[in-house]
């Protein structure tokens, strides 16, 4: 369904994010910028690790919504988050 109006999207974030598990899934994020819509990306990444919960396997997920820093690069407090989830696989 091709749509120029993104109110009418067939899907939400939660449910594309949901179709990568059992899978490993890492979002990173930065509230700095409103801009980047992280409010709806920190709820849909709420919503998706439900789906992981379920198969048993939420180590598999993970999201890191860090601000204060610049755009389109992660901050170094975040380095843990992609660090852990790395070494696991």
């Amino acid at each position: 369904m091709r749509t120029l109006n993104p109110n009418t999207l067939p899907h939400d974030h939660h449910e594309l994010i949901a179709m990568i598990a059992p899978r490993a899934f890492l979002a990173l994020g930065n509230p700095g910028f409103e801009w980047l819509g992280d409010e709806s990306g920190y709820k849909s990444c709420m919503a998706a690790l439900e789906v992981w919960k379920a198969m048993g396997v939420e180590d598999r997920f993970g999201f890191d919504f860090t601000g204060g820093h610049n755009h389109c690069a992660a901050a170094s407090a975040q380095n843990n988050s992609v660090t852990a989830l790395s070494i696991s696989f």
